[in-house]
């Protein structure tokens, strides 16, 4: 039976960068595919895992939970057939529901779940809860076990109240802590959770055993914020120097910007660098890539609650 470990978590909190790590660790040995999707026109991320030596079906028309369930599966079900990998990771979008997309797993015969993994920033925890609210504690209730990210230079004491607040949501939690470059095959167990807890916690939804002939449609995928969540990309037509990347970080810093989640793009400069852009909920970062397609360079793809085109639009162009 082939494996399947489910990677959640919101916008920017490294998914990408923990399966690049357990690929190169956990599935090393294993034939091991990956269904990576996003929001959005460009999925970006997934040119990160094109070095693996992997199998990848992109899914970038939507989103899994809201409108992709039928696409999931039949991705699943290509890819047992075609690769017959020991293992498949799926990657959903952060804007994903964790739960609709494992039931939509378990829609399927021809694979076991084996994780849900949730991966939280750990200095943003306090934050996000306020922030995102009801369905970052949904994520956190659904998933089996939750890998701690970005704890470099929190001390020890910090850590345990960051766990005490996870367990309180989610008291049958696993939480990992060990830093990426530390992670090695034994670090995320297999099977950690309950299948049929996680079915008894979601009766309502569950598609019931005895009648297997009503399993593919007895299970209903829904938007999590319906009409609330937008994605828009941009595409610049002109290579940036240090002075334009500036003002474009400082675009999304301006109070128009406070209800964007998440911004990313490989943006070309006129020394001939690449440099990647990644906003996620008012942080910035910027670094240095090589190797990226020629042609997905120069997009901006921005995801949010609530995103003023119009006006993002009239920025660009003054840049």
């Amino acid at each position: 039976m082939v494996r399947l470990d489910i990677y959640g978590g919101l916008l920017g909190t490294g998914k990408t960068t923990l399966i690049k790590r357990m690929l190169s660790t956990t599935y090393a040995g294993y034939k091991t595919a990956v269904i990576e999707n996003e929001i959005g026109k460009v999925n970006l991320d997934v040119e990160e895992l094109r070095d693996a030596a992997v199998s990848i079906k992109e899914i970038s028309s939507g989103c899994i939970c809201c409108t992709l369930k039928g696409s999931l599966t039949e991705a699943v079900k290509m890819l047992v057939e075609q690769e017959q990998p020991d293992y498949i990771v799926v990657e959903p979008s952060g804007a994903a529901d964790l739960a609709d997309v494992a039931k939509a797993c378990m829609d399927l015969e021809c694979v076991i779940l084996n994780r849900i993994v949730m991966v939280v920033n750990a200095k943003r925890l306090q934050r996000l809860l306020k922030v995102v609210g009801n369905f970052f504690l949904d994520q956190l209730r659904n998933a089996w076990t939750v890998y701690l990210n970005f704890t470099d230079g929190l001390d020890s004491d910090h850590i345990e109240e960051i766990k005490k607040s996870l367990w309180e949501i989610n008291s049958e939690l696993t939480i990992v802590e060990t830093p990426l470059p530390e992670i090695i095959p034994e670090t995320f167990s297999e099977e950690t959770g309950s299948l049929e807890k996680f079915r008894r916690t979601n009766v309502a939804d569950a598609v019931s055993e005895k009648s297997p002939a009503q399993r593919s449609s007895a299970v209903k995928i829904h938007p999590v914020y319906k009409n609330s969540r937008n994605s828009w990309s941009y595409e610049f037509k002109d290579c940036f120097n240090e002075g334009s990347l500036e003002r474009l970080m400082a675009v999304f810093r301006q109070e128009q910007c406070a209800d964007i989640w998440r911004v990313k793009g490989c943006l070309k400069m006129s020394s001939g660098e690449i440099k990647k852009v990644d906003i996620s909920f008012g942080d910035q970062f910027m670094e240095s890539i090589v190797n990226f397609p020629e042609n997905k360079t120069n997009l901006l793809v921005v995801i949010g609650k609530e995103i003023n085109v119009r006006w993002l639009k009239k920025q660009f162009e003054r840049l």
